[in-house]
């Protein structure tokens, strides 16, 4: 698979009035890949973190929207654990998305320069990202 392209199907979760939201990828990571992942709440007061160890916050995150969301954005080389939970400091509507990325593993590795994209309605959300950009020694 070329860089960029998603090793499996991105995930997405939504949880409205909450303080969690759990996303889980539809099958086993690959060792060598990385898994993204991005939160969104609607509520630029609290605070949003994640399940789990060896997460890298993307730099810049997290990112107020101006429209009273929050986005954070973590990376992690890929290991067996296939759902992960974002939880908030305070009560919000929700949504977490994970994607799959082959051959990145442990590079610094998003263009924090593409804008992340959140839509959150009442009836759902979608989330997208930037492109990749290969460390030096990955190109």
């Amino acid at each position: 698979m070329a860089v960029g392209t998603s090793a499996q199907t991105p995930v997405l979760a939504v949880a409205a009035g909450s303080t969690t939201v759990t996303a889980t990828l539809g099958s086993t990571p690959t060792t060598g890949n990385i898994i993204v992942a991005i939160a969104s709440a609607t509520s630029t007061f609290g605070t949003l973190s994640i399940s789990g160890t060896g997460w890298t916050q993307i730099t810049g995150s997290p990112w107020d929207t101006g429209a009273d969301v929050r986005v954070a954005a973590w990376w992690k080389p890929a290991d067996s654990t296939t759902g992960y939970t974002v939880t908030s400091s305070s009560n919000d509507n929700l949504a977490l998305m994970l994607d799959e990325r082959p051959g990145l593993s442990a590079v610094p590795l998003l263009d924090t320069t593409a804008p992340v994209k959140v839509s959150m309605t009442s009836s759902g959300a979608s989330i997208g990202y930037g492109s990749f950009t290969p460390a030096a020694a990955d190109t």
